[in-house]
């Protein structure tokens, strides 16, 4: 069989594309209150404005009726305030950690 031009085989003649012919888009498009909101989310820029833009955006969210879309938005919400959350560090002063306990162990 002939080979394509990455040396796999060809699967038959091409079909060459007119240029009047506009391009076709081969995954669905993305609902528009998805769009919008995640490019909202993203340009949140503290915990407290994730908080404030959920709060403002309740009856939006309360309003979408396709569970995708708003899983989808709650999970982008919930990474974006995740991301900017403080990280959570164990504070050695009330832990029970005892340093003369290692010494036998280092």
């Amino acid at each position: 069989a002939p080979e394509d031009d990455d040396g796999n085989a060809a699967s038959g003649p091409r079909q060459e594309q007119r240029r009047d012919e506009p391009m076709r888009r081969e995954e669905p498009r993305r609902p528009a209150a998805l769009v919008a909101a995640e490019a909202a989310i993203i340009m949140l820029d503290s915990v407290e404005a994730c908080d404030k833009w959920q709060a403002d955006n309740k009856s939006m969210l309360d309003g979408i009726d396709d569970d995708t879309v708003y899983n989808c938005i709650v999970k982008a919400w919930k990474a974006r305030r995740a991301a900017l959350a403080p990280a959570k560090v164990e504070n050695r002063a009330t832990s029970d950690f005892r340093a003369d306990e290692l010494e036998g162990a280092l």
